[in-house]
């Protein structure tokens, strides 16, 4: 999403609401919603049925799961699944198996807590909510929200209205939880199009005015100077040329009403004073970033033909993407969106997440991670065309007097910043974190890592699990190469700590653990050594010590009687050595 009308944004977030029949309504929108999620992970995987162990991971044996999307990524298989209690649809989280063609399994799962909360009466008033919000259908299930401490059984809320609009709540009671906007607010042959590489400002090198103005879609021998001639493949049909192709098509759906460019020659000539121009300099865009993305091998994604109207939402300055529709919405309010290669990139970048993570409905730091995510590709694809002004995102839509842009670089410290309902108030900080990978490796490679980490994207993930899921991907595809580039681009903003290694607690000393599996049910963990043993300890992950003792021989069994969670064993034996393990119960 580039911006979010200000009524908008009043109404999704305002600390109260007049829903619950003449009582004012608490509003929860906050990133904590939803357990935290964990991680399991088998290096070697095999001979096990992976989703039989990814329930074992849940802490009541009555979760189903019901499969949601299926998608392949370069690095493996990506399944995301929806989790059922009793018949009730877990709000905003999923679980996702990940198989990776180095034989390791990876298992995304929520730290889901037992005791569950009675079900209330509903006591908002959906009317009222789907008047407010101008939907005509609402759909309801129903649902469990995991707090922090216990399962809320509620309802799982879907609106939807015009111009592709569509929100998702939670609600319990006499409680609305994350009402969130889900829209993201962002036989063939050749043809030749003049269009902006990426758009005047860049290539001109210059600020915004003068003869480089808007002025109500005006053109001027300046402008009309840095268009480009390029070409592009377009589809034939019955003696027309049409900007449609299996993956984009440029449409008419959202007023006003202006229909797209067609042409009976191979040959789309426009300036910017022209509709049509806004049509081809959007197709040209998108065509060539998805072969782009396809030659890097995400062909799955976004997994669907992608519709854009770049004369929509009533000349509004605002663009999105709508993922029930598959389709992009963009304004023309201020300089025509469409014209500006950021705005373009950055609304299809919502389509590959979407394509490639578990949920759609997302939270606060994660949401503004998104748009941080989407500000990277559109500034990593400017880059292809111009060196100039790299550090501003929607150079020639933003950055004037239409509204301010954003920043692509940013030295801020992550453990001093607080994510509140303003989703845009540090993407600058992650933008630069994957700016400076790719100053450091290369375009293909930097995009290549960060397009693999979509796939292990959830709900409510925080900028460190982001840069986690980078490092990992970077693993998972060039052997972790790329590792202390990556590391120093999150140190550098305190992102990651210094001290963060991927590499799992080794086993150096010949220490070897069995049956954590087995551990994970209830049973005991199974200890073999080289060296007769002399000492364990068993800590949480704060660090803690919550068991220990000694141990004789070279053969041991353990057990203990601890919560749900992660923890690391520590083994040593009588040479003093020490081989430390991560386990989950």
């Amino acid at each position: 999403m580039k911006m979010i009308k200000k009524a908008l944004y009043l109404l999704l977030f305002s600390p109260t609401l007049l829903w619950a029949h003449g009582n004012k309504t608490p509003l929860h929108n906050s990133q904590t919603y939803g357990s935290p999620m964990l991680e399991y992970r088998q290096d070697h995987f095999s001979g096990e049925s992976a989703l039989n162990l990814a329930l074992a991971l849940l802490p009541d044996a009555n979760w189903t799961l019901d499969l949601d999307k299926s998608v392949q990524s370069p690095a493996g298989q990506h399944e995301h699944y929806t989790l059922f209690l009793e018949g009730r649809k877990l709000a905003f989280q999923a679980l996702s198996l990940h198989y990776y063609n180095n034989g390791s399994l990876l298992i995304q799962y929520p730290d889901l807590p037992r005791p569950l909360a009675n079900l209330e009466n509903l006591k908002i008033d959906t009317t009222a909510m789907r008047l407010e919000l101008d939907c005509q259908r609402m759909h309801s299930e129903a649902g469990i929200l995991a707090l922090q401490d216990i399962l809320l059984p509620g309802y799982n809320l879907d609106f939807f209205g015009p111009e592709g609009a569509h929100f998702q709540a939670f609600v319990a009671g006499s409680e609305i939880f994350n009402l969130a906007d889900n829209r993201r607010y962002g036989s063939d042959s050749t043809c030749t199009a003049n269009i902006f590489l990426p758009d005047p400002l860049s290539t001109a090198n210059v600020n915004y005015g003068g003869n480089y103005s808007d002025n109500n879609d005006g053109t001027n021998s300046s402008l009309n100077a840095q268009r480009f001639l390029r070409n592009f493949t377009a589809s034939f049909d019955n003696g027309v040329f049409k900007l449609e192709n299996a993956d984009i098509k440029i449409d008419d759906f959202s007023a006003p009403s202006v229909a797209p460019a067609t042409s009976t020659i191979p040959v789309f000539n426009y300036t910017r004073a022209d509709d049509e121009f806004e049509d081809v300099n959007a197709f040209f865009h998108l065509s060539h970033y998805k072969n782009y993305i396809d030659s890097l091998g995400f062909t799955s994604i976004p997994g669907s033909q992608i519709s854009i109207d770049v004369h929509a939402l009533s000349d509004a300055d605002q663009s999105y993407f709508s993922p029930a529709e598959s389709r992009i919405y963009m304004g023309e309010g201020g300089v025509d969106d469409a014209e500006d290669a950021d705005v373009v990139i950055h609304e299809y970048g919502h389509s590959l997440i979407s394509g490639a993570a578990a949920n759609t409905n997302r939270i606060s730091e994660r949401a503004g991670m998104e748009e941080a995510i989407c500000d990277y590709f559109a500034i990593s694809w400017s880059l292809v065309f111009s060196p100039n002004q790299r550090d501003r995102v929607f150079n020639w839509d933003g950055h004037n007097a239409f509204w301010p842009g954003r920043s692509a670089t940013s030295n801020k410290d992550y453990q001093t910043l607080s994510f509140n309902s303003n989703i845009y108030q540090h993407t600058d900080l992650m933008a630069s974190c994957l700016l400076e990978i790719r100053d450091n490796t290369s375009r293909q490679i930097a995009d290549k890592i960060i397009l693999e980490a979509l796939f292990t994207l959830q709900n409510n993930s925080t900028y460190p699990d982001f840069a986690r899921m980078v490092i990992q991907a970077d693993a998972n595809l060039y052997g972790g190469a790329h590792f202390q580039v990556i590391k120093t681009a999150f140190v550098r903003r305190n992102v990651l700590s210094s001290d963060f290694s991927l590499e799992e607690p080794g086993n150096p000393f010949g220490i070897r653990l069995f049956n954590t599996l087995g551990f994970i049910k209830g049973e005991s963990l199974m200890l073999e050594s080289d060296d007769s043993l002399s000492h364990y300890a068993l800590r949480d992950a704060q660090g803690r010590i919550v068991h220990e003792g000694n141990l004789e021989g070279r053969a041991a069994e353990l057990n203990f009687s601890i919560s749900t969670g992660l923890y690391f064993l520590e083994v040593q034996n009588l040479k003093g050595e020490k081989a430390s393990f991560k386990v989950l119960r």
